[in-house]
């Protein structure tokens, strides 16, 4: 009887114990975060110490020297190559050199470069080097980050309107566009004073907080897109929100492209792309061409940009200027500044056979918007109609007519962000709620 007792004694002891021990094995990872370090530059209270303390727990950093840590050095590429090797468990990998300056087997980081090479993680230059010395700026980190996550998760979400949160994205390499947007979603980089410095050497202390963010996938909320809303102040030191003006116009227009069966979004994204163009105004000339009229079309030199457009329109709607100069001269006319020769000419026969004959009135708003209809339901209705009535984000709807149907020369994220304004505040100004859809909520895309 005793023996029993003491056998489930026993028992009990080693099942309490294993408890103890998986436990311990779930939470040693979370536990890490908070060990102490030797590094006498981290400051238990710095807002960089418990990014530290895990990475060096668990082996991912042992500092620069016994004792420092050296938090605002900057981190070079084969260090940061060196700390997601680290991180993924030194998985094994060949020793083949593959940059012509990544040669030495007893470099602490050639395993590492030569891993991050195979899976994707990292480029070289164009020269043959890796450049392993050389400072990460805070986008290339971005960039391995994503890739470095997309090892094990296809579908990360990088929606385009977190860029608009941060007065410099501008500042954005082309190739780290969409990660910085998924770090930015993430939390994993959050900027400073509205700013994300994309082109800014990380520090080792950045560095390894972006990596702990990853890792942990710690709990973040975006904050809202201030410059996208009424009264809104710049992005990248452009005005935007409202537009400068309202018109009669406004309206007009937002209810014919309601009546075509178009989203409340995609009809924001179509008429924010139209003010940026024309301001609403449907007899609008292109003022960078005013030297054109007076130099081959006779225009009095001292005419306002008013009289320009009356005389342009009136010089047209009186055969004047007949339609094969009207189409090829150049100058951008109307709602949607009309340019390329075919574009102005079909705009010019299609709204001449639809009013009587000997009484063209090129610059009637209706007959513009169902010219517009026309194209958008035509020769745009695969790269522009059909994207826009699947949209529920206002940013999108903007960029899809910016790129598919305006495709002006710079389609840069100054532009993006100032055109995507101008639509959000004809949503705000216009949209009511429909489909369970919160107006509130349309700059979370």
């Amino acid at each position: 009887m005793e023996s029993k007792t003491v056998k489930h004694k026993i028992n009990r002891l080693i099942s309490a114990t294993l408890s103890v021990i998986l436990m311990l094995s779930i939470l040693m990872p979370i536990l890490a975060s908070a060990a102490s370090t030797p590094f006498e530059d981290v400051p238990e209270n710095a807002w960089f110490a418990a990014p530290v303390a895990w990475a060096y727990s668990n082996d991912i950093t042992s500092g620069t020297t016994a004792t420092t840590f050296s938090p605002d050095a900057y981190v070079t590429r084969g260090e940061f190559v060196t700390f997601l090797y680290r991180t993924a468990g030194e998985p094994a990998t060949g020793n083949i050199v593959r940059f012509l300056d990544v040669t030495d087997p007893f470099r602490f980081y050639f395993t590492p470069i030569n891993w991050a090479a195979i899976n994707g993680i990292a480029d070289g230059f164009p020269d043959g080097d890796f450049r392993p010395n050389a400072p990460i700026s805070r986008q290339e980190l971005a960039t391995m980050l994503y890739r470095f996550a997309a090892l094990g998760d296809s579908e990360l979400i990088a929606p385009a309107d977190t860029l608009l949160r941060f007065s410099d994205s501008n500042r954005i390499s082309d190739f780290a566009i969409t990660p910085m947007q998924w770090a930015i979603n993430r939390g994993i980089v959050r900027g400073n004073a509205g700013r994300i410095l994309p082109r800014d050497t990380a520090t080792r202390a950045e560095s390894l907080t972006m990596l702990h963010r990853y890792v942990m996938n710690e709990p973040f909320s975006l904050p809202p897109i201030t410059n996208l809303t009424h009264g809104g102040t710049s992005f990248n030191g452009a005005v935007i929100g409202e537009p400068a003006s309202s018109t009669a116009n406004d309206r007009i227009i937002w209810d014919f492209l309601l009546d075509q069966g178009l989203n409340q979004f995609a009809v924001a994204g179509i008429m924010g792309n139209l003010y940026a163009e024309s301001g609403m105004q449907p007899t609008i000339v292109e003022r960078a061409r005013r030297y054109r009229l007076i130099r081959y079309r006779g225009m009095p030199e001292g005419y306002t940009d008013a009289q320009m457009d009356t005389w342009y329109t009136a010089e047209i709607n009186a055969g004047r200027i007949a339609r094969g100069i009207f189409s090829s001269d150049g100058i951008g006319y109307g709602l949607a500044q009309w340019t390329f020769p075919n574009r102005k000419a079909d705009m010019h026969r299609f709204i001449g056979d639809r009013q009587p004959p000997g009484a063209l009135n090129i610059g009637c708003l209706n007959a513009q918007l169902a010219f517009l209809w026309h194209e958008l339901n035509s020769t745009h209705r695969t790269s522009t109609l059909n994207q826009l009535e699947g949209t529920n984000c206002i940013f999108a709807a903007s960029n899809i007519v910016l790129m598919n149907y305006k495709r002006p020369e710079n389609q840069g994220l100054t532009v993006q962000g100032t055109r995507a304004g101008f639509a959000l505040g004809y949503f705000n100004r216009f949209a009511v709620a429909v489909d369970n859809i919160d107006p509130d909520d349309v700059p979370q895309g």
